[in-house]
């Protein structure tokens, strides 16, 4: 239940940035704009305190998705929010709109 409770709580803060994961699981992955590099969204949010993953550590081919791996188990649910705050601005900072 407690993953499943983070999972809404991500959809709820994250808003209309697409997701993708499992109800039940603590993990969720988002999937960037060709145009927004992860590295650099991730670059950012360590600057802000917030640790996130790309997914080249994960890719079992050449091709590397566009996309940030989170990670919603491991604080408590107020300072998730806060991250997760941060992530979408992060993103949303780096799309050209």
């Amino acid at each position: 239940q407690d993953a499943r409770a983070r999972q809404r709580l991500a959809a709820a803060v994250l808003g209309r940035l697409p997701r993708v994961g499992d109800p039940g699981s603590y993990f969720v992955w988002l999937p960037l704009a060709e145009e927004v590099r992860a590295d650099r969204v991730a670059m950012a949010l360590e600057r802000e305190g917030v640790s996130v993953s790309t997914a080249e550590p994960f890719a079992t081919s050449a091709h590397v998705p566009h996309a940030i791996r989170l990670a919603l188990g491991s604080v408590a649910p107020e300072a998730l929010r806060q991250a997760l705050a941060k992530v979408r601005q992060a993103i949303e900072n780096h799309t050209d709109c």
